[in-house]
């Protein structure tokens, strides 16, 4: 089996956590193990059974992220529903402000909810509702390749998924008669059952549809004799649907637009309760309508009257012009001459005009919403169709919601129960973001939303999360580091757990803190690691740059750290693509970051202030170029202060030994200061290291696809006492393929090795325990190893760190996969037991 989660982790650069050079017996993860007191700290259960699963997301990030409908709850907080832009698509998307316009962190965490159901997916929700009970149905389409389906979601008030609801929240319905679906509208009945409009593509043409479900998310056979659904076919014609009201009988009601050839025509249909058309409307329940000559013309949004007439609003089109309109029918189809004289009555906004909100005031006067000229609108019409001139200026009212001139687009409105206006969509600033505006019954801006009537609003996608290193702090708190990653570019990563596994809302924000280094580049940080004062420092790369890091103990960065910067940036050499590996903190405060640039070694020494140290190298900096495709991806300091590093070169492990001034060792590795171990295998890959007290080294990574370790004396010659000959490959029971990722080395001298294993049907997060002879030890886990893929989900699960308390007892960091990537963190005994 090749997973399609195990080539991904194979894709992503993972590094380890940091040292000190002071601590010259600890693994590459045991960072200044906290001793736990254990009256207090061994009392805190972490997590669910010692397991967390969290998404490093803060919420706003650059992206085409629209919105398509609003809606108020009881409270007066404000929903928007539409998507979020990520990296393979788009996710459905929520956000919920409090009725003054700022985010509501109540919800989802942040705000926010997104979710994507697939990979590669594009999930939109085209509207939103909410029940008596606080729950919100959102309808939408999930399209993957070719294929699209009706979505329809629950959540509870809080922003989690309804597990009672469909499946976990989510119904997926593609109708039996069409090859792809789409829900656009929807309406929640008084005994519950939900009716959903939108289109169906029924070869050869795009079809209207009305269906109904069951409060539980199925497909409400009742309806339409049995059938749950009825497509509406106009023969001839494609279709599309922009609204979806229920009138005082219960009937049903829905428009849009028909287009059979050249100029489109509004449409209305009416269908019983029962979901048949009503035959009374128009003669066959259907009514296509268009009120000019060589003119588009769509009816966006309809109010039923509680006399069985019908308020339309639309927008006409012709020359590439375009005007808003509002009309009237009765309740036999037919439209009202009678209405504004003729009708009809045309709104003018003076640019290209598009209106697709209509409501009611409580006085009987109409209000419509749109967007014309780059910005949202809105119009006051008395009930018999003319504007009222008390309105704005003369009935107009225009909003330029980010006052920058950018585009702004209006796609749903709510009129309040005290007669203001909410109106919501887009707006164009570098990118698009979930919009709205607010105006007051003589339609001013109403100031209480936002201090300006306005407010527009990023909505970060359901990120990908790379977790590359774990450490620990003195007081017990795990610090993670690594990369997320929304769009076509990632953001820095470093997060904080509590001794319980919950986020550390003291750092960053809501635990973690996220940053681009460089703008449209993707950076990831690989090494983590806490220093005497408290600081942390955080290396990686970025834009194949070295990059290193230092933030203050809330996670915000340190401005003393790099002439002001808080980071800084090194290209060893120009047109090169340079990644780090390893960080290691000097007893004086130094700070040496190892990685490779190209195909040889690269080496970089700062001083603590960040500027790079000109004693070492060639002002800074040091290139090691073995004459093969070398790699570095790990380095300890040796007691006499020399430093080791280990990768790859020639395809095989490698391991050289430097003098303090960045000079190879000749008096070590038969005299070229590096020595190579072949394990037989075609393809090694993410060697890492951990020293021993007496100065011995062991050495374990990936061979093709298994584990390989090696020890080794204090004088580079391979120790026959371990494995055979001083190696051995491990391979796990039951897997058909491992990846390595991490090592460390516990209080006896036995060895864990943790990553990922692809087991059964699923890739499975790894930890492997040897003993010190090599062998695998059987009293720990099951038969050595322990194995995690969440119990009735379908995650695929990697480690990627590891880090050992003073106890022996460890915490791995890693990520599970479905659809999108999580970070996790584990925690166990020294035996592997949860």
């Amino acid at each position: 089996m090749t997973s399609y989660f195990r080539i991904l982790s194979l894709c992503l650069v993972i590094t380890g956590c940091s040292i000190d050079a002071s601590i010259l017996s600890s693994d590459s993860s045991s960072v200044s193990p906290p001793s736990l007191t254990p009256d207090t700290d061994t009392s805190l259960v972490f997590g669910d059974n010692g397991f967390v699963r969290f998404k490093l997301k803060t919420g706003g990030i650059p992206g085409e992220n629209d919105s398509n409908a609003l809606t108020v709850q009881a409270d007066g907080k404000i929903l928007l529903a539409g998507y979020a832009d990520v990296i393979d698509g788009e996710d459905f998307g929520i956000l919920r402000l409090n009725a003054d316009g700022t985010l509501d962190t109540s919800f989802a965490g942040d705000g926010s909810w997104t979710y994507a159901p697939g990979i590669n997916n594009f999930d939109n929700l085209m509207d939103i509702t909410t029940q008596p009970d606080g729950k919100i149905l959102g309808v939408g389409l999930s399209n993957e390749g070719s294929t699209s389906s009706i979505a329809l979601v629950r959540l509870n008030s809080d922003g989690t998924p309804d597990v009672g609801f469909g499946t976990v929240g989510f119904s997926y319905l593609n109708l039996p008669s069409a090859t792809e679906s789409e829900g656009k509208k929807i309406q929640l009945l008084a005994n519950g059952k939900i009716l959903v409009a939108g289109i169906a593509f029924v070869s050869p043409y795009n079809q209207i549809f009305v269906a109904r479900y069951n409060s539980d998310g199925s497909l409400d056979t009742t309806f339409n004799s049995g059938s749950g659904f009825n497509i509406l076919t106009i023969a001839g014609r494609n279709n599309d649907v922009y609204d979806l009201k229920t009138d005082s009988l219960g009937r049903i009601i829905v428009s849009g637009y028909t287009w059979p050839t050249g100029d489109l025509s509004g449409v209305i249909a009416r269908l019983s309760s029962d979901g048949s058309l009503d035959t009374a409307f128009g003669g066959t329940g259907i009514v296509i309508t268009n009120r000019s000559s060589s003119a588009n013309d769509s009816i966006y949004s309809i109010h039923p009257l509680s006399d069985g007439s019908i308020l339309v609003a639309g927008a006409l089109t012709t020359a590439g012009n375009s005007n808003c309109y509002l009309s009237k029918y009765t309740a036999a189809g037919a439209v009202d001459a009678t209405f504004n004289g003729t009708g009809i009555s045309v709104v003018d906004f003076g640019g290209s005009d598009v209106c697709r909100g209509m409501d009611v005031m409580s006085d009987g006067s109409i209000m419509m919403s749109g967007n014309s000229a780059n910005n949202f609108v809105a119009a006051k019409l008395t009930a018999a169709g003319a504007l009222d001139a008390s309105y704005g200026a003369s009935g107009l009212v225009s909003v330029d919601v980010t006052g920058n001139t950018k585009y702004d687009y209006m796609a749903d409105s709510h009129l309040l129960s005290d007669d203001k206006l909410l109106i919501a969509g887009y707006t164009f600033t570098d990118n698009e973001e979930y919009s709205v505006a607010r105006l007051n019954p003589d339609g001013s801006l109403d100031t209480t939303l936002n201090g300006t009537g306005t407010g527009y609003y990023d909505i970060e996608g359901d990120p990908y999360d790379a977790i590359a290193c774990i450490t620990l702090q003195p007081d017990g708190k795990v610090l993670l580091g690594g990369a997320s990653q929304s769009n076509d570019w990632g953001k820095t990563a470093v997060a904080r757990l509590n001794l319980d596994g919950t986020l550390d809302s003291s750092f960053g924000s809501n635990g973690s803190t996220l940053a681009y280094p460089l703008p449209n580049e993707y950076a990831s940080f690989g090494n983590v690691h806490v220093l005497a004062n408290g600081k942390i420092l955080a290396s990686g790369d970025v834009d194949g740059n070295f990059l290193l890091a230092r933030y203050n103990t809330d996670g915000t960065l340190d401005t003393t750290f790099a002439s002001g910067a808080g980071f800084v940036l090194t290209s060893l050499t120009a047109g090169t693509t340079e990644s780090v590996s390893s960080m290691l903190v000097q007893p004086d405060g130094k700070i040496v970051l190892i990685g490779s640039e190209d195909n040889n070694i690269a080496l970089a020494r700062y001083n603590p202030d960040g500027s790079l140290d000109g004693s070492f190298g060639t002002g800074g900096t040091l290139l090691l170029d073995l004459g093969d495709v070398d790699r570095a991806h790990d380095g300890r300091y040796l007691s006499d202060g020399k430093l080791l590093i280990t990768g790859t070169t020639q395809n095989m492990f490698m391991l050289l030994r430097l003098n303090s001034n960045g000079t190879l060792d000749t008096t070590w590795g038969s005299g070229t200061g590096y020595l190579t171990t072949n394990f037989g295998g075609t393809n090694h890959v993410h060697v890492k290291m951990a020293i021993l007290p007496d100065d011995r080294v062991i050495l374990a990574g990936q061979v093709d696809s298994h584990f390989g370790v090696a020890r080794y004396n204090a004088d580079g010659s391979l120790d026959p006492s371990f494995g055979t000959a001083g190696s051995t490959l491990v391979t796990v029971a039951g897997s058909t393929a491992e990846d390595f990722h991490d090592l460390g080395v516990q209080s006896d001298g036995r060895i864990l090795l943790v990553g990922g294993a692809v087991h059964g049907a699923l890739y499975k997060a790894i930890v492997l325990r040897l003993n010190t002879d090599g062998s695998i030890d059987s009293s720990f886990g099951t038969a050595g190893v322990v194995l995690e893929q969440p119990a009735a989900e379908n995650f695929e699960s990697d480690f990627r760190a590891i880090a050992i308390n003073s106890d022996d007892s460890f915490y791995v960091a890693g990520l599970q996969h479905k659809h999108r990537n999580y970070s996790i963190v584990y925690k166990y005994g020294k035996n592997g037991v949860r």
